[in-house]
């Protein structure tokens, strides 16, 4: 019996073999290349089928905004005025089906200009064989205009 018992002990201390969090980061970072492809291509509608049917926006300074029709509002507005965005992943965190996101994000103008940095984030949702964005938050890091330091 006590044999058995260290069998379990021994099993149960075994490293995993692949880091999941790794692959869903992976899985995470493919589809912010695609979210920012389809943004400096101005195509809403291909940005809008990387967030789920019922995703929720969170934006700054804004109501809550719910569904893709709200999404493809929001970017083609943003892409309207040239304006482009960089995200960059900081951390991943896998629960199964869902994953949360912390990132860093540059707001750029049609000049090349810098106009903001902030940070963001995100819960995905594993759909069909696809990371989909599912409630997507985000705001500034600079002091507010007029703000003393």
């Amino acid at each position: 019996m006590f044999v058995i018992f260290l069998a379990f002990v021994a099993v149960g201390c075994e490293a995993p073999e692949e880091n999941d969090n790794g692959t869903v980061r992976a899985g995470i970072e493919a589809a912010n290349a695609k979210w920012m492809h389809a943004l400096e291509q101005g195509d809403a509608e291909e940005l809008a089928a990387i967030y789920t049917t019922d995703t929720q926006l969170l934006p700054p300074n804004s109501g809550m905004l719910s569904g893709r029709d709200a999404v493809r509002k929001v970017f083609q507005g943003m892409m309207d005025a040239g304006i482009q965005i960089k995200l960059q992943t900081v951390e991943v965190e896998s629960l199964g089906g869902t994953a949360v996101e912390i990132g860093n994000a540059t707001v750029i103008g049609p000049d090349g200009q810098t106009l903001d940095s902030g940070k963001y984030l995100v819960t995905w949702k594993k759909v069909g064989e696809d990371w989909k964005m599912h409630r997507d938050i985000w705001n500034s890091s600079l002091p507010q205009p007029g703000a003393g330091s």
